[in-house]
């Protein structure tokens, strides 16, 4: 075979193929370059938004320990509150609806009878001295009173027939005198209102 090209021809060639594979190398390297600048934007977008999420994280994390401190604040105060209450229970005593305890004892009072003597004691509660014409009015007493929100442990704890004392009761009439008593049932009225 005879070569008819010229010899030039042949190194021209050889330049483009040298050409191609610096042209090669160069578009690998831009190609390279832009994934890398590709990866490292996609890294610099995800650590923003992670410092986007952790900043939130943290301003929630402050809110949340701003509100324990305000709810720590409010259980410290609830508890001096019920110990002011507790404080102010023990120095005041049971609370006791006294207008309504009379207009009961009042109320219970038989048509033909009357109360002698009342007396209050803070740890023994009422005692009560009276006279009544006859037994049932005396029952209709003791039985209203267990009946009553006002009193418990009612006690009858003397039961004597008398003469009668006065002109209004006749002779042949006897009275029946009776001693009982009772604890009073504490409402806390005003303490409850507190809490």
């Amino acid at each position: 075979m005879i070569d008819l090209l010229p010899e030039d021809y042949y190194e021209k060639n050889k330049l483009d193929k040298e050409n191609i594979i610096q042209i090669a190398l160069a578009i690998i390297a831009v190609i390279i370059i832009i994934i890398y600048g590709i990866l490292y934007l996609r890294l610099v977008v995800e650590t923003s938004r992670a410092e986007e999420k952790v900043s939130l994280a943290s301003s929630e994390v402050d809110a949340l320990r701003e509100e324990t401190r305000e709810l720590s604040r409010l259980e410290e105060r609830n508890q001096l509150l019920d110990d002011t209450l507790d404080r102010r229970e023990e120095v005041e005593g049971d609370r006791l609806e006294w207008p309504a305890i009379l207009l009961e004892l009042s109320q219970l009072r038989p048509e033909h009878g009357w109360f002698v003597d009342f007396d209050f004691n803070q740890e023994s509660g009422i005692e009560l001295s009276a006279y009544t014409l006859k037994q049932e009015q005396l029952n209709d007493v003791v039985n209203s009173l267990r009946d009553s929100r006002y009193f418990k442990n009612i006690v009858l704890n003397s039961v004597r027939a008398e003469r009668g004392l006065s002109e209004e009761v006749r002779e042949e009439e006897k009275l029946i005198y009776y001693q009982l008593s009772a604890d009073l049932v504490s409402t806390r009225k005003g303490a409850d209102d507190y809490r």
